[in-house]
Formats: C-alpha cells, structure tokens, sequence
C-alpha cells in the first residue's frame, strides 16, 4: 500500500483475494456499504479466490438495511460496469 495524504491507496495490480476481502471488511464495518460493494465489484475480476464467496459477499452487502438508502447509487453503478 502507498500512502497519500491521510488516504491509503492499494495497488489493484498486486490485490490478493484476501487482501480485497479484507479492505472490503474494513469499509463493511465502518458503515461504509456502498464503498465496500463498489470496492469488490470493481476489483475481484481476475482474482484467484473463491468466486462464490464475493459473489456472496456483494450479495450480502446489497442486503444490510442501510443500504436500501444508497441503493439508486448502487443500481447507477452497476449500470456501468
């Protein structure tokens, strides 16, 4: 990870399946829902891991009650890619 200012940046050529679970998690827990969903849609294509389990997670992620509020940003998003 390289630092910028007070925001850290990961390298996405060099993410790991356990290193996007994982800062997915972080932003999860901090109540960031559509960060995190939007953070493991972008990055888990050509990640060796186990698919189901992304796939469950955004699935998850989609389902919590908050994110009923973000849920037309989500949608935009998902548009798009």
């Amino acid at each position: 990870m390289v630092k910028e200012g007070s925001e850290e940046k990961i390298n996405l050529k060099r993410i790991t399946y356990t290193r996007l679970i994982n800062r997915t998690l972080e932003m999860y827990m901090k109540g960031d829902y559509l960060e995190a969903y939007n953070f493991i849609t972008e990055n888990y294509k050509g990640i060796k891991g186990n698919l189901a389990q992304i796939y469950n997670f955004r699935y998850a992620i989609a389902n919590t009650d908050n994110f009923n509020e973000i849920l037309p940003k989500a949608i935009e998003f998902i548009s798009k890619n």
